[in-house]
């Protein structure tokens, strides 16, 4: 109520990709002062609805905001690999990816797409392609929410892109020791990162000057029936 009545948002009733409830109310930010104003609130944590696909590489399903128990046992250079090898999947149907370090303990690997593809069409791709890329390594990956499963493998988690679903936005602060940054990367760069929360303020700053590796890449790509046949082909359906 203190934020409906006294904060300049107006908000929307969505959906929630949630068992505990059915709907969220999300602020709309729309312009630089009230991102400003939202930075001088006790607020930290930004987090965006997407129309775009973005697969979700994790370490036993830590990280992020989910609430469950890492294995401990991976290192951050299994989370690296995962995303590259992601990364190279995703090549082969022609759809760019930029990695995302997101401040937590995992990488996003984000697939900037034209919008025109529904909901429900980018859901099944991205949990056909999650899916696909873990039964290729099973004994290193899994695509599935079971806990018993994920452990000492990384968590392909596909299911950011369900309506009402929200993940770590970029440049958003963690409310973490430290209030590291959610960053962008060049897939060189990845390479030198050895930690997802290794970004501070001054740090992503710095990282902005160079520009935004989300920004060169083309939002052209969508869904199109020669992407899905190519996946087709590469899972034998």
């Amino acid at each position: 109520y203190f934020a409906a009545l006294y904060s300049p948002f107006s908000f929307l009733c969505m959906p929630a990709a949630s068992r505990q409830t059915t709907s969220i109310f999300l602020a709309i930010v729309g312009g630089i002062s009230k991102l400003a104003w939202l930075g001088r609130a006790p607020a930290f944590l930004a987090r965006s609805s997407r129309r775009w696909t973005e697969a979700v590489v994790r370490r036993d399903a830590g990280g992020d905001v989910t609430v469950v128990d890492p294995d401990e046992d991976l290192g951050f250079d299994a989370v690296k690999q995962a995303a590259t090898e992601l990364r190279g999947l995703l090549d082969e149907l022609g759809l760019p990816s930029v990695p995302m370090v997101t401040g937590g303990k995992g990488i996003h690997v984000i697939v900037p797409l034209r919008r025109g593809a529904g909901w429900e069409t980018v859901k099944l791709f991205a949990r056909t392609v999650a899916s696909h890329f873990a039964d290729q390594k099973p004994d290193r990956y899994v695509a599935t929410m079971s806990k018993a499963r994920r452990k000492g493998r990384v968590f392909i988690d596909w299911l950011r892109n369900e309506r009402g679903a929200t993940a770590v936005a970029p440049y958003s602060i963690r409310n973490r020791k430290g209030a590291p940054v959610a960053v962008p990367l060049d897939w060189a760069e990845l390479d030198e990162v050895s930690a997802a929360n290794g970004f501070s303020l001054a740090d992503a700053r710095n990282r902005l000057r160079s520009g935004c590796p989300l920004e060169a890449v083309s939002r052209t790509r969508t869904i199109s029936n020669a992407v899905v046949s190519k996946l087709d082909k590469l899972t034998g359906e």
